[in-house]
């Protein structure tokens, strides 16, 4: 995907691959407490794009998920199963709880006056508190383990496509995905009859398309 992107469109979209995760690296963050089935109101991760929707603006910055690799350090005791549900929403609807991830754009440059690109994504992970949404546009919807997880296991999440075969079992390719203007990208995940959640290390990979040009 990165590849693609790098030959077809050149630096200008290059420059807007960016990349969040953990802030300490090896250190797990917990996910929704023992979240056993679906809540409207309870998240795993929210990714918003605070990119405003006013034309006079002129932010153009669209959202484009690549792939959402959790690994986990700690089990979902007593689970029968995992389950991954991702919704639109044209709304900010992280209210509070996780963990802020810093995004960082994978391209730089020691050209003079080079100033690497601020991501739009604002981006939480963790055990959340959301808005309700009652009439969502949901987009994912995925099974992921027929058992509890195990430490160490690791399920990757493409958007689109997937580059080959991947080395995890739990590898999935959903449809892709774009998080407009002003709007919200909900991850839910819960497991049947767990009694104490998972926590994971977790990898974002996006695009943000729509970024202002660069000089030479």
């Amino acid at each position: 995907m990165f590849n693609i992107i790098a030959q077809n469109n050149g630096r200008t979209l290059s420059e807007s691959v960016f990349v969040a995760s953990n802030p300490t690296p090896l250190t797990g963050i917990a996910s929704e407490v023992a979240s056993t089935a679906y809540d409207d109101e309870a998240a795993l991760m929210v990714v918003y794009n605070s990119a405003l929707k006013d034309l006079d603006k002129k932010e153009n910055q669209i959202i484009q998920p690549v792939l959402l690799r959790l690994t986990a350090t700690a089990i979902n005791t007593g689970a029968t199963n995992f389950h991954i549900v991702g919704e639109l929403s044209n709304s900010d609807r992280y209210i509070s709880g996780g963990t802020t991830l810093t995004s960082h754009s994978t391209s730089l440059d020691a050209y003079s006056g080079y100033t690497s690109r601020t991501a739009k994504a604002a981006i939480n992970f963790g055990d959340i508190v959301t808005t309700a949404d009652l009439t969502p546009q949901r987009v994912v919807n995925t099974h992921i383990s027929e058992n509890r997880l195990a430490v160490d296991e690791t399920i990757d999440i493409w958007f689109g496509e997937a580059p080959g075969i991947s080395s995890y079992t739990n590898t999935r390719i959903v449809p892709p995905v774009w998080i407009g203007r002003e709007s919200s990208l909900v991850i839910h995940g819960f497991g049947a009859s767990q009694s104490a959640s998972p926590t994971f290390l977790v990898e974002f990979y996006y695009v943000e398309t729509g970024h202002p040009r660069f000089g030479a």
